[in-house]
């Protein structure tokens, strides 16, 4: 359920900024987000749906891009791609190059 708020806040802004530049109709949204949201796709369409009737964004299509987890290592400063999903609970995360464990998440 806390996608509704989230949508709604996007839709504000959208809409905000869309009255600011004169638009009369929103066509798309697009929102980015990390790899590690807890955010259901299919509950934000529906939340967008209601949130934006009767509004200029109310045949919008909501665009929902994901973004890769990506880490930088603390021992060899080398960056790498983590696919959260891959990874076994009891696997510890280790970068590709030197096999530290200690590493700094910078987006996703």
């Amino acid at each position: 359920m806390h996608e509704l708020p989230i949508v709604r806040e996007v839709l504000n802004i959208s809409l905000e900024y869309a009255e600011k530049n004169h638009g009369n109709k929103i066509l798309a949204i697009n929102i980015g987000v990390g790899e590690l949201h807890d955010l259901v796709e299919g509950w934000m369409q529906k939340y967008f749906r209601y949130a934006s009737k009767n509004t200029i964004a109310e045949e919008a299509v909501l665009k929902i891009i994901s973004y890769p987890l990506i880490c930088r290592c603390n021992v060899c400063r080398e960056n790498f791609t983590l696919n959260i999903h891959a990874v076994h609970k009891e696997e510890a995360v280790t970068c590709p190059v030197c096999y530290s464990k200690d590493f700094t998440i910078i987006s996703g």
